[in-house]
């Protein structure tokens, strides 16, 4: 699945010359197969940076572990004698 949103990233200091803001997209890619999203990831990017109006192009897949994400259903663990937080701290 990709997905495409906007993202907005302030910050401010003490002096004018600290105001930082930034303003941009991020591209999500998600599936079951590592290997498929590191090649899209791969083939965006590379389009991406293609392009003149964009700049600052990367990929959070470049030096990345995999990532997973597990959701426990509360009614399961619990029979298990179990809750979310515990099967969450043992992970």
């Amino acid at each position: 699945m990709i997905s495409v949103e906007s993202v907005s990233d302030a910050s401010f200091g003490a002096s004018r010359d600290d105001v930082k803001a930034t303003e941009g997209y991020q591209v999500i890619l998600e599936g079951p197969n590592l290997k498929n999203l590191q090649e899209t990831s791969r083939t965006l990017v590379s389009a991406m940076q293609k392009m003149d109006s964009l700049t600052g192009i990367h990929s959070s897949l470049e030096n990345a572990a995999p990532l997973i994400r597990i959701k426990v259903d509360p009614i399961k663990a619990a029979a298990e004698g179990l809750s979310p937080i515990t099967v969450g701290a043992e992970l």
